[in-house]
């Protein structure tokens, strides 16, 4: 894929006319070398995107002004070809683990490093259909259409058709019979377009499936149009067969649509959805409901033959009288199954009997005889499973797991248990999952209205009280285990009922397996929270969940959970500032620093309004991360202290040495080494006494950079060494890469540059697959400053420029200005003094106007380098 981006940019640049490889190097700011290896496919990893575009944008400005825009093959816009092709590519060096950007030279063994996995083959469908009978001709019909497709889509196909008609039983039970076409996979989505939960938005559509395909959950694009493009490229060459349940409409549908001639989509709404038939060419397959053969067919399969034959005529009525619906039959075959007493045709005057509610309307289609079937299985239910029913038609989420239904009802386990398997058997109630449960949509808006009554609503109010306080607790339980370092929001005045049933997470890591289970429903239950309230769930919600967004990078649930919870929080100080927070570090984890920043400095304001001293102090401390990571340390400097006296007025110890480890590195990078040490060892001892491994193991590997920097590699060594085996314990892959950098480099500044290969390549292996971009960055730097020290001249040029572009990537001006120092201090080893002085002058300029004291002294012993070679 790598050649064929680099020969795809040289047939733009040959059909474009040009421009030189002067002019282009000129403009995209790289030498004519790299600029013509970058053409002939002789790079060993992607470029950066920046240069890409760069080069893309010059030579489609260079036919425009020559009028040869006509003869170019890619005439789209950067985002419609190039950016998800790059970003393909991308993926699939990140996928290797040990892409060629790990590999070295001839000169040095190779060495084996933790390699990333091919993420598994989608396989996505739902179970099958029990009892799926009928429908012949549409089964007909959707396997003509294989094999059908033109161009450069494939099969699209819209399968509409009222509320219970059995659109998804249909869809499924293809998808499931010609599932071995799709070797590349089956992806599956409810969109809930028609559902008492809010549907499913493009964007959070796209992420979910572009994680199912192996996409970092941090490389998700949170710009739907940017998504779609990495959808569609992801796709291009795979056979896939996507089925899209439940539409809303072909606005929610077009941006999940492939662009392969491989794939096959099947869409199921109520609506026609007559948009995607005349611009998408989608293909329509209209259902109504069964005919009289098949609805008989369908009862005597739920009835077994013997019931069914006893009385024809019965069946014929009951099958009249459901109206041949397929959802209405499957619920009155139940209810007949589990009364074997009692006569088809006596059932049957029931059901006609029980004709006493008003109509049900389906999409403006009256079937009476719908509502009555339920009504009478809802009649055949006890007490205790007509309350759970009804209850469970309030549950704002997709589904429910049995231990939320408990304390949804309040009712023990057991009963729980029972009540579920007895709505199951009656076909009310679906288990699409082990222990997970939900109601067909039509179902729960029946459960819905049968909550009548001042007492039966009281009981719903409490029921979703319970609710709330289950994950409200949870998802508190959860945050102590995995992060209970973060600052969250002070415990209500009138504190969540202890009493009211939790889950006994056993360790974090049954923590973090309940909240990768719940997390739709958590997503769910916020946006509902605060669109319809209880407000305060909703913003108390977001703020339990924000260290396990950070956990799992996946931004657009994240950014979707706080803006959210930042409209709930109704203009009360305290909760604004911390959704400011959450979208602050939700920012600055995708590389937005401007608007972390932005974030941040509200949630400043808004804390010290609400009075939130804890909440304040952890904004000074974020903001002055993001200022570090841009280059301003003075003022983050300042940040930093501030954090610190907060923190220490507000008694939190553990955050109090967050702040001063920070305050560290800005002294290290200011050139105090004295200074950066002593606030190190401070936090270090109060990470001890706060009982926090996570927070002494940062501060270990903190201080052994700065002995690093002080020229004392061996304890810098012995440091990183003990730091390292805590990240380990904890499970820290980004800590354990930083450490394995100090490592590589301690090792070097020894003098054992063999022995720091093996360091260096593992941190960049594992930095890769994590998806960091600056730890990337970082880590080619290391492995570069290796492979100088082993004489590897050219390798290391090469990888300093890497590591320059990915810098440039994500705004890290430290890391940037090593780069261009280990460029020009490479180029000076190759005997080329003269290419090394501008990227040396760049280097000067940043570390000067950034404040970077260390690197301004090696900066400085490279151009006395360059002034030694010229004379």
């Amino acid at each position: 894929m790598l050649v064929g981006l680099c020969r795809d940019l040289r047939v733009l640049r040959d059909q474009a006319g040009g421009p030189s490889l002067r002019v282009l190097a000129q403009q995209v700011g790289l030498g004519k070398s790299q600029i013509g290896a970058i053409l002939g496919g002789q790079v060993r990893t992607p470029p950066q995107w920046p240069l890409v575009r760069r080069m893309v944008e010059v030579c489609y400005a260079h036919a425009h002004q020559r009028h040869r825009t006509e003869r170019l093959s890619w005439r789209g816009g950067l985002d419609e070809y190039w950016r998800p092709r790059h970003t393909l590519i991308e993926h699939a060096f990140d996928r290797r683990g040990t892409s060629e950007a790990a590999t070295p030279a001839p000169e040095v063994p190779p060495d084996p490093v933790p390699q990333r996995a091919a993420p598994p083959v989608p396989r996505q469908l739902p179970s099958a259909v029990a009892g799926f009978t009928g429908r012949d001709r549409q089964l007909s019909a959707l396997d003509a259409l294989l094999g059908t497709s033109t161009g450069s889509t494939g099969v699209t196909v819209t399968i509409g058709g009222s509320a219970g008609v059995g659109k998804t039983a249909l869809a499924i039970h293809w998808a499931r019979r010609v599932r071995d076409r799709f070797p590349d996979g089956q992806l599956y989505l409810n969109l809930r377009g028609h559902s008492t939960d809010p549907p499913l938005s493009p964007a959070q559509a796209l992420a979910r499936f572009l994680r199912a395909l192996g996409i970092a959950p941090d490389r998700v694009p949170t710009e739907v149009d940017e998504a779609a493009a990495l959808f569609r490229t992801l796709v291009a060459d795979r056979r896939l067969l996507v089925l899209l349940d439940n539409a809303a409409g072909p606005d929610q549908v077009r941006p999940l649509l492939p662009a392969s001639p491989h794939c096959v989509v099947l869409v199921t709404s109520r609506e026609r959805l007559g948009g995607l038939v005349a611009s998408d060419g989608a293909r329509p397959l209209t259902l109504d409901v069964l005919d009289d053969a098949e609805a008989r067919a369908l009862l005597v399969a739920a009835l077994g033959p013997a019931r069914a034959e006893a009385d024809p005529a019965a069946v014929r009525d009951l099958a009249r009288l459901c109206g041949r619906l397929p959802l209405a039959l499957r619920i009155a075959a139940a209810n007949l199954v589990t009364r074997p007493h009692t006569a088809t045709a006596r059932f049957v005057a029931d059901l006609r009997a029980g004709n006493r509610i008003a109509d049900l309307t389906v999409t403006g289609d009256e079937r009476t005889a719908v509502r009555a079937a339920f009504d009478l299985s809802y009649a055949t239910l006890g007490e205790t499973e007509r309350r759970v029913f009804r209850l469970l038609g309030h549950v704002p989420a997709p589904d429910v797991a049995t231990a939320a239904v408990c304390a949804l009802t309040g009712l023990a386990p057991a009963a729980t248990t029972g009540a579920l398997r007895r709505l199951q058997d009656a076909h009310l109630v679906d288990e699409p999952a082990a222990g997970r449960h939900t109601l067909h949509d039509l179902l729960r808006h029946y459960a819905r209205s049968l909550t009548d009554g001042a007492a039966e609503h009281r009981d719903a109010a409490d029921a979703l009280d319970r609710l709330h306080a289950f994950y409200l607790n949870a998802t508190d339980a959860a945050a102590d285990l995995l992060y209970g370092w973060t600052v969250r929001l002070p415990a209500p005045e009138e504190p969540v009922d202890a009493a009211r049933p939790t889950l006994p997470f056993p360790d974090a890591a049954a923590a973090l397996d309940w909240l990768d289970a719940e997390r739709a429903n958590l997503v769910a239950l916020v946006c509902h929270a605060a669109e319809r309230g209880p407000r305060e769930v909703a913003w108390r919600l977001a703020d339990n969940l924000r260290g396990y967004f950070f956990l799992r990078r996946g931004f657009v649930d994240w950014l979707a959970v706080a803006h959210a919870a930042r409209r709930a929080a109704d203009g009360r100080p305290g909760p604004m500032a911390a959704a400011d927070l959450s979208l602050g570090v939700a920012y600055a984890s995708i590389g937005r620093y401007s608007a972390a920043i932005t974030h941040y400095t509200a949630s400043l304001t808004l804390a010290g309004r609400a009075g939130w001293t804890a909440g304040r102090a952890a904004a000074l401390n974020n903001v002055g991360t993001a200022l570090s990571q841009t280059g301003r340390l003075r003022e983050a400097a300042g940040r930093f202290t501030e954090a610190i006296e907060a923190h220490e007025r507000a008694g939190n110890p553990g955050q109090q040495a967050v702040a001063l480890d920070n305050l560290g590195i800005v002294r290290r990078e200011l050139g105090d080494l004295d200074a950066a040490a002593t606030l190190h060892r401070k936090a270090i001892v109060l990470h001890h006494e706060s009982g926090s491994p996570y927070g002494h193991a940062t501060a270990l590997d903190n201080l052994a950079a700065v002995f690093l920097d002080g020229g004392r590699p061996d304890e810098a060594m012995e440091h990183f060494r003990a730091a390292l085996a805590l990240h380990r314990r904890a499970g820290d892959r980004g800590r354990v890469a930083a450490c394995l950098r100090g490592i590589a480099e301690a090792h070097c500044r020894a003098g054992r540059a063999r022995s720091a290969v093996r360091p260096a390549r593992e941190a960049l292996a594992l930095t890769t697959v994590i998806g960091d971009r600056r730890a990337q960055a970082q880590s080619l730097v290391t492995l570069a400053t290796v492979e100088q020290e082993l004489g590897l001249r050219a390798t290391a040029a090469d990888r300093f420029l890497d590591a320059l572009r990915l810098a440039g990537d994500t705004d890290c001006r430290h890391v940037q200005a090593r780069a261009l120092i280990g460029v020009s201090r490479a180029r000076v080893d190759l005997g080329r003094p003269a290419d090394a002085d501008g990227p040396l002058r760049e280097a000067l300029r940043l570390v000067r106007a950034n404040g970077y004291r260390v690197l301004e002294a090696e900066a400085l012993a490279v151009r006395a380098r360059i002034n030694a070679a010229r004379t």
